[in-house]
């Protein structure tokens, strides 16, 4: 009887562990970044954890445009700076990226310096 109870916690435990970290918030997604940093927003449908984002924050990382990325979990919003404000990455290539990802582009906006 007790090696049954001790096996299913074996197998219940590495699952329970997982969705605990799904609700834990990153570091770069508590607060609000200063939006005057970033030149681009895309929202994302389904983004709802930090290991959701973890993904993400590389894909974008390694593009040779973006020099710093900021995700926020709760708007589901990712922020990018780009190298250059002239040189931005093109929207098809930004939904490409995050529907290779498994997720969807709900909204890209440019320009967020004013």
């Amino acid at each position: 009887m007790k090696k049954s109870i001790v096996s299913k916690y074996i197998l219940i435990l590495p699952v329970i562990l997982l969705l605990s970290l799904c609700f834990i918030t990153s570091g770069s997604a508590i607060g609000n970044p200063p939006v005057t940093e970033y030149d681009t927003v895309v929202r994302v449908k389904g983004l709802i954890c930090s290991i959701c984002g973890a993904g993400l924050k590389k894909k974008f990382k390694n593009h040779f445009l973006v020099k710093k990325i900021y995700i926020d979990i709760k708007t589901q919003n990712v922020y990018l700076k780009h190298v250059r404000d002239d040189t931005l990455i093109k929207s098809d290539e930004i939904k490409k990226m995050v529907e290779d990802s498994g997720y969807e582009v709900s909204l890209i906006k440019y320009n967020l310096k004013s």
